[in-house]
């Protein structure tokens, strides 16, 4: 399950400068667009979740996941056809989402005080 869990992640959060993973990008930027970064990190959140057991295939996914967000802000940050904020602010929006949505599952806080802040 871990393994498959794995590749699931590195498909969807593959790389635009990976010659490999440049049509696997283009589904991810796809899935934002057409989903909203909301729903897209669920999901991606929810493929983690899949792997909870052992506790050890979760935090190495969990890591994985974060590496790749990072490679994906370095990447646009680097670009020079990005300069404006604005036109990457979906992948903004995505590392928002997935922030919270991470601490809220795996942070030390009980989630019921996030559920109540939620409904409020």
């Amino acid at each position: 399950v871990a393994y498959t869990c794995g590749t699931l992640l590195n498909s969807v959060l593959a790389l635009p400068n990976d010659i490999n993973g440049l049509d696997n990008h283009a589904r991810f930027i796809d899935l934002v667009t057409n989903l909203g970064s909301t729903y897209t990190m669920g999901l991606i959140l929810k493929v983690i979740l899949l792997c909870s057991h052992p506790e050890a295939n979760m935090n190495a996914l969990r890591g994985a996941v974060n590496g790749r967000l990072v490679r994906l802000f370095e990447h646009y940050e680097q670009a020079p056809s990005y300069e404006d904020v604005s036109s990457v602010s979906w992948l903004l929006e995505c590392m928002d989402n997935y922030m919270v949505a991470s601490s809220i599952q795996f942070g030390e806080t009980s989630p019921s005080m996030w559920r109540s802040m939620l409904r409020a």
